[in-house]
């Protein structure tokens, strides 16, 4: 009888052993920032192969999201795509969320951020697409895309960017789609866009540049298309 029994436990053992290891039990930190993300009615990714399921993804485009909520974000250390369109988010905001390192695409599109807000993002090393259509970047912040070696799309749209600022953008090398719609650029802007080799749209609708700075372009990357109109 005691061998049966004996035998039954081993053989529960063996059972539990063999079966996937269950998510482990989120931290109450990780579990705080879902359940903010939740209130404000945002989606959220997960990883499902892995084990503990982490947080990749966040959307919480045209929601209520303050700085205040992005405090919360930095309990995600896993987080690689955050959509913060349209939110009353701020400087402050992006100095609460400077700790993700793994993150590989960040909108910011209508968002209240500036120069000294954008800043915060040179630790990013991962962004593959920045997203800063209507904000209030100019040159001076663009000095911080010098760091960012992976980033493959960077949208200007409608900032106050001008061609001193795309400077900092020649030192791209993997960049390949770049939107400068409704800026300031020119021709001279778009000569600091020859050294790269990468370069496969550009988006100039809305600028100064000409169809002569366009040719100029394609001739030193021959794979780029420009439009202009």
């Amino acid at each position: 009888m005691r061998s049966h029994i004996r035998e039954s436990m081993l053989l529960v053992l063996l059972v539990f052993a063999a079966t996937p290891a269950v998510a482990q039990k989120r931290s109450a930190k990780e579990q705080q920032a879902i359940d903010v993300v939740t209130k404000l009615k945002g989606e959220i990714t997960y990883d499902e192969k892995a084990t503990n399921k982490p947080v990749i993804g966040i959307k919480l485009a045209n929601s209520r999201a303050t700085d205040v909520d992005l405090a919360y974000l930095k309990a995600l250390p896993s987080l690689e795509n955050l959509d913060l369109l349209g939110c009353n988010i701020g400087d402050k905001g992006l100095a609460e969320i400077k700790s993700l390192a793994k993150l590989k695409e960040l909108n910011l599109y209508h968002t209240k951020i500036t120069d000294k807000g954008l800043a915060e993002l040179k630790g990013m090393k991962e962004l593959r697409k920045l997203d800063l259509e209507q904000t209030g970047i100019g040159d001076k912040g663009l000095v911080i895309l010098k760091g960012l070696d992976q980033l493959e799309t960077l949208i200007l749209t409608k900032t106050a960017v001008t061609d001193a600022g795309l400077a900092n953008v020649s030192g791209l090398p993997k960049l390949k789609n770049l939107w400068l719609t409704d800026t300031k650029i020119s021709d001279a802007g778009m000569e600091h866009l020859r050294k790269l080799t990468t370069l496969e749209i550009v988006n100039a609708i809305g600028t100064k540049a000409t169809e002569k700075g366009a040719a100029d372009l394609k001739k030193a990357v021959p794979n780029v298309t420009v439009y202009l109109k």
